[in-house]
């Protein structure tokens, strides 16, 4: 009998099956992961990027496998934490993209709004963030267009029947901005 970590590990070895295969028609299957509760959140990288609910992480992980890189889990290495039917997980993971010129002026156009848009900021400090935002694609674009970005995962899992589903998960950069990134030409 599967002790509650190894089937934990299944969970997250489909969550990479799902990132391998990049298939829209393998997208119901794969979000049989996750908790069909709408209490489901997703924490994104970007600004502003938090999901909520069961249709908006579909919705999300559709996107991922259209637009984003190619992501790989260390399922081998994660910690993984069992308290009765709670489960948390901790893991690395390696994401390797390409961001065109196009792609980095559309997220600094998106931050430079959000940025503008933001009420509780100054205007001297709503300029200064814009001047960076600015400065730093400019930056970007003279780089390669590959990034190999390292993320940190967190994932926590509810049992229901004796079935572990995904409820929650957060992804993180251990550095800053996007222009921390290290390109291939740099590693």
């Amino acid at each position: 009998m599967k002790t509650d970590e190894n089937k934990i590990k299944d969970v997250l070895r489909l969550l990479q099956e799902g990132y391998n295969k990049r298939d829209p028609q393998y997208l119901d299957t794969f979000m049989k992961l996750y908790s069909s509760k709408d209490s489901s959140l997703i924490i994104g990288t970007e600004q502003g990027g938090v999901i909520r609910g069961f249709e908006s992480a579909k919705e999300l992980f559709l996107n991922d496998w259209k637009d984003w890189g190619q992501v790989k889990y260390d399922i081998n290495t994660s910690d993984i934490q069992v308290n009765g039917d709670m489960a948390w997980v901790f893991m690395f993971a390696e994401l390797k993209l390409k961001f065109t010129a196009k792609y980095l002026n559309k997220i600094a156009l998106k931050m430079i709004k959000t940025t503008s848009e933001n009420e509780k900021t100054s205007e001297n400090a709503k300029i200064v963030d814009i001047l960076r935002i600015s400065a730093l694609n400019i930056i970007e674009k003279l780089k390669s267009e590959m990034f190999n970005c390292p993320l940190r995962v967190t994932v926590v899992l509810t049992k229901e029947k004796e079935n572990w589903f995904i409820n929650h998960m957060h992804f993180s950069h251990p550095i800053g901005l996007f222009n921390s990134f290290p390109r291939e030409k740099e590693i």
